[in-house]
């Protein structure tokens, strides 16, 4: 499939060089970057659904800081 993405001049050069420290190609680093960030906004909503959850429910509010800490650090 083809996409076209339009960036600055600047950010297209950021992009060109840290591709290139990488040794990806562009379409590769754009690839691996979708996939990351779907991959870490399904990780969010799954951390909000399990917050909510959780507030539903009695838990030990060691669990509630720590699913919080996860949410945040996702």
């Amino acid at each position: 499939m083809r996409v076209t993405v339009n960036v600055s001049e600047e950010l297209e050069e950021e992009i060109k060089e840290f591709a290139k420290k990488e040794n990806k190609t562009l379409a590769s680093l754009f690839a691996e970057a979708i996939v990351y960030y779907m991959t870490e906004a399904q990780k969010k909503n799954l951390g909000k659904r399990v917050l909510q959850l959780a507030g539903k429910t009695k838990m030990n509010p060691y669990v509630l800081n720590e699913l919080e800490k996860g949410r945040r650090e996702a």
